[in-house]
């Protein structure tokens, strides 16, 4: 069944860890990685980093697919590129990834891989960039509209010459990150260039991103989408470090949301990704 979307959707994620949402900038005495935040001072992940990982947790999914139902693995291949876009590069280090590995099933899929490389079958309407489209990764829209009334009106009280009743942006970073280091030593001593320091956000905090399908796209897509939502477990860098552990959950919208009533969500089920 195709379906017709406007239809929007939201992914939630709880940190169950601390996670590094790096901003590959330095602040000078405080820290060499600064966390990304916005001017208010609400950190966030970029989209570009939530998709790219969202896309490298599909590629683990294929792989699972290809060792038990080769079918079923043409089909969510499909789907990574439908969602994502999928280029040359990826199928060819697909292709000699699977190529070489004696199972029926691996061997289904590239064989699939292998008629997409030469041309011979086409991903018919797929953009470069896939039908998804991604927002930031931010504190729920409550929270970030408080905190941008609360500074807009600093000054304002009964006594705005109360520096000490200012908040700061610095001050909402720190509220929301740590400051972790890291070093290595070599005969007990701190090896050259090998101190760091960085920012964490802190456990526990909510997040939110929008999620949009664009055009006519399938139930199955949508429940793939799902899939790889809820196979999602980290995010952020330094994740081989422990870092950015996550709980995550989809929802839809309501198709009976109205911008005067509100908007309502369906929470998508993670059985999906046991299918």
């Amino acid at each position: 069944m195709m379906i017709q979307t406007d239809h929007r959707f939201r992914l939630q994620v709880r940190l169950l860890s601390e996670a590094v949402f790096s901003s590959g900038e330095k602040e000078p005495n405080l820290v060499q990685s600064k966390v990304l935040a916005d001017p208010y001072g609400c950190v966030y992940l970029h989209a570009k980093t939530l998709k790219g990982q969202m896309k490298h947790q599909a590629f683990w999914l294929l792989k699972q697919y290809s060792l038990i139902d080769g079918a079923r693995a043409k089909r969510f291949l499909y789907s990574i590129a439908e969602l994502f876009g999928i280029n040359i590069w990826e199928l060819q280090k697909l292709h000699k990834e699977y190529k070489d590995i004696d199972n029926g099933n691996v061997k289904s899929l590239t064989d699939y891989i292998s008629e997409l490389l030469k041309g011979n079958r086409k991903l018919q309407a797929l953009p470069g960039q896939g039908v998804m489209r991604l927002g930031h990764l931010e504190l729920p829209e409550a929270v970030r509209s408080d905190i941008r009334k609360l500074i807009s009106e600093q000054g304002h009280g009964e006594d705005p010459t109360n520096y000490y009743s200012y908040l700061t942006r610095h001050d909402l970073i720190e509220a929301q990150t740590n400051i972790r280091v890291g070093i290595q030593l070599e005969d007990g001593i701190v090896k050259d260039k090998m101190f760091t320091s960085c920012h964490t956000v802190k456990e526990g905090l909510l997040f939110y991103a929008p999620i949009s399908l664009h055009g006519s796209v399938s139930d199955e897509l949508v429940e793939d989408l799902t899939r790889i939502v809820y196979a999602l477990k980290r995010i952020g860098s330094h994740i081989h470090r422990g870092r950015g552990e996550v709980e995550t959950k989809f929802y839809r919208m309501k198709e009976s949301s109205t911008m005067q009533g509100g908007i309502e969500w369906d929470e998508l089920s993670s059985r999906a990704n046991h299918k």
